[in-house]
């Protein structure tokens, strides 16, 4: 599933989808759910109180889930490295107070392992599901 943490996209694709969305949220009576989502929940939840507009990745995951396309995650083990932090800060998306750990280790040497992606990474569905353990094959 997309988020915003680290978010780089490939350009041809990040024009393809504020193509998509200049034509699409000019309905108004349109909203990106996905089913079984838990993004979805929060959008909801923030169209109830009527800050939906601040989600701009509820429209970007909807517009991955609809035209299949994927997102590339690293979890670099050990150690579940990655290549950002959500230091969890006071703002828009998260109500509490600063200090509190970040959510992983980030990745500080580059290794040549890195560059080796396996024949069949695994591929988690919109609700968590991770695809590769269902069925040991790449089909969506």
């Amino acid at each position: 599933m997309p988020g915003s943490w680290g978010f780089s996209p490939k350009l041809s694709q990040w024009k393809e989808f504020i193509t998509w969305w200049e034509k699409t949220s000019l309905d108004k009576s349109f909203h990106p759910l996905v089913p079984n989502n838990l993004a979805t929940v929060w959008y909801s939840e923030n169209r109830r109180l009527g800050n939906a507009g601040n989600m701009w990745t509820m429209w970007y995951i909807y517009f991955n889930w609809k035209f299949h396309k994927y997102v590339l995650y690293p979890n670099i083990q050990p150690k579940h490295q990655g290549f950002s932090h959500n230091w969890q800060e006071p703002g828009l998306n998260r109500y509490g107070h600063a200090g509190l750990q970040p959510t992983g280790p980030l990745v500080v040497k580059w290794l040549p392992d890195f560059d080796t992606l396996p024949s069949l990474p695994p591929i988690v569905l919109t609700n968590g599901t991770v695809l590769n353990e269902l069925n040991g094959k790449m089909t969506v």
